[in-house]
């Protein structure tokens, strides 16, 4: 048998019996279209050995190639060439193809004396047709109108509606179509829609909590967009960082790629903080990212960094807030727990310091409130009575002897207890039915009881969302429930909207404005409620204290 290595289709070249491959499970290779007219095949093979490619036209193989005349090669062969394996065993063909229509091309990949070559599908698309798909996709205005486009330039794409099994395309579509009026798509990236359509499933699968690890899915990210592209290689990104922010984004209901993006920075150096356990990586991220923090870490020591590391900042203005304590303390403590983050703890779990013997709220009505229950409240005197009330009935609890940690986030099972405690919830005997609640979990019971009385739902038919710091709106939502349960009556006046109205979910306006017809919630500056920001131990105390005034 021979090979021979023909750079040009316009030389000539024997035919060849193509009975070679890469030597089974040892070698792969991947073809595809890297440019306007750029062909970039690469993969593994054993090193120093001979591969080669052939690409045939569509409906065209091998036998044709066989049976043809000289004069008719070029017809059934786009490209042929032979290449050495470098020695750490990697190959590259990279050529150049023009005036080829858009369609499928064959791919074989062969190695000399092996018994069948390895076959694969080229889906080229002609420059031409891909400028008139992105076209049509840009001006569309409805997600009707991208599937017409998708459907018709599906080849020259690279996407196949009719196979995708994973999401329901018309939510793939909404969110391509939110994120293209934002911006464009670019016509002169010849992946440009595919990376929009890819990552439009990456959005899907964040807001619905099924993605796991957001680096999975990076080869469709624009980390340069984000800002986070020098750090993502850094050591200190690990595994740990990587999930953490994966949780941060989870269940954000992003409506497009911008949305995520505009999140994604931010939560990204709130992750390094809280996960990668490095002082070096802290500081680093901090100063890289001082202009949108408001501050550098010009000023914090070492000890003053290890306060940081380990805590859970929901934004960059909680971040600011521990920073400026700490370098105004000087002491390198900080009695808050850094702001809006924190350590996680437990607001009634397994763990932490019981302040008073049980109580009831009646008990306690009439009686004058101790202010010393914890040390750590003047940064939020608008909740201090709720906290200490709350405390003396033992519906929460400090995470350490008089620390309350009140500007730490608080977890979707965390509020779930209080509201069980609070409005005394049968838990015993009960088992919740979520995948992420297990039974000795020492939530379990509360969750299960909370379940089973309508006041709270999972993030997904299966999943409650245990570890998740709580949005406020979703607080809201549980709390309206619980409150509703207890014959808690709300007024049907008109009330004025928040501002950022657009941004609550549908299945939480009628909670939220209940609460707000009774002053139980204002807002965080009387105009906006900002519904997608994790809520604070603070806050839930607050809201929750609020509400059980209202049914004395």
């Amino acid at each position: 048998m021979n090979i021979r290595r023909i750079k040009k289709l316009s030389k000539t070249f024997l035919p060849v019996l193509l009975v070679v491959t890469l030597l089974g499970t040892y070698s792969f290779a991947k073809t595809v279209q890297t440019g306007d007219y750029e062909i970039v095949s690469s993969g593994m093979a054993v090193p120093k050995t001979e591969v080669a490619i052939d690409v045939y036209y569509p409906d065209k193989s091998y036998v044709d190639l066989l049976n043809a005349n000289e004069e008719d090669y070029n017809k059934i062969l786009v490209y042929r060439d032979e290449i050495t394996v470098g020695e750490d065993g990697k190959y590259e063909f990279k050529f150049n193809v023009e005036n080829l229509k858009t369609d499928e091309y064959t791919v074989y990949i062969s190695k000399k004396d092996d018994n069948a070559p390895q076959i694969e599908k080229l889906s080229y698309s002609n420059p031409n047709d891909y400028a008139a798909a992105v076209d049509e996709i840009n001006k569309a205005v409805a997600t009707a109108e991208i599937k017409e486009a998708i459907n018709k330039y599906s080849i020259a794409v690279g996407i196949d509606l009719n196979s995708e099994t994973e999401y329901n395309v018309d939510l793939i579509l909404e969110i391509m179509l939110n994120s293209i009026k934002a911006e464009k798509l670019d016509v002169t990236d010849i992946k440009s829609v595919q990376k929009c359509y890819e990552l439009s499933k990456v959005i899907l699968s964040l807001n619905t909590n099924k993605l796991m690890n957001i680096n999975d899915k990076k080869d469709f990210i624009d980390f340069i967009k984000i800002g986070i592209s020098e750090y993502c290689n850094k050591s200190y990104v690990n595994e740990n960082v990587q999930k953490n922010l994966t949780s941060r984004i989870s269940g954000k209901n992003f409506a497009s790629i911008q949305k995520l993006y505009n999140s994604m920075g931010e939560q990204f150096v709130l992750a390094v903080i809280e996960k990668s356990g490095s002082n070096d990586a802290i500081k680093e991220v901090i100063n890289g990212f001082s202009d949108k923090i408001g501050a550098s870490a010009s000023g914090l020591s070492e000890r003053n960094l290890s306060e940081l590391s380990g805590k859970i900042y929901s934004s960059f203005s909680a971040l600011k807030s521990a920073m400026d304590n700490l370098k105004q303390s000087g002491s390198g403590s900080s009695s808050s727990g850094g702001g809006k983050g924190g350590s996680g703890g437990t607001i009634g779990g397994t763990k932490g310091y019981s302040t008073v013997p049980n109580k009831d709220k009646d008990d306690i009505k009439n009686e004058q409130l101790n202010y010393y229950v914890f040390d750590d409240l003047d940064s939020v005197s608008w909740a201090r009575d709720a906290i200490c009330k709350l405390a003396e009935m033992d519906v929460l609890r400090g995470k350490e002897y008089k620390l309350f940690y009140p500007n730490d986030n608080i977890t979707r099972e965390e509020f779930v207890k209080m509201l069980a405690v609070a409005y005394k919830l049968d838990s015993e005997n009960r088992t919740a039915k979520f995948a992420d609640v297990n039974a000795d979990d020492w939530f379990m019971p509360y969750v299960a009881a909370a379940f089973e009385s309508g006041i709270v739902k999972g993030v997904s038919d299966d999943m409650f969302g245990t570890g998740q710091n709580i949005t406020r709106q979703d607080l809201a939502v549980m709390a309206y429930n619980a409150a509703l349960k207890a014959e808690v009556k709300f007024s049907d006046d008109n009330v004025q909207k928040f501002s950022d109205d657009g941004e609550i979910s549908d299945y939480a306006k009628a909670a939220v404005y209940a609460l707000k017809s009774q002053d139980v919630i204002n807002g965080i500056d009387g105009k906006n409620f900002a519904p997608q920001d994790t809520a604070t131990r603070a806050e839930a105390a607050k809201i929750l204290y609020s509400l059980i005034s209202l049914s004395e």
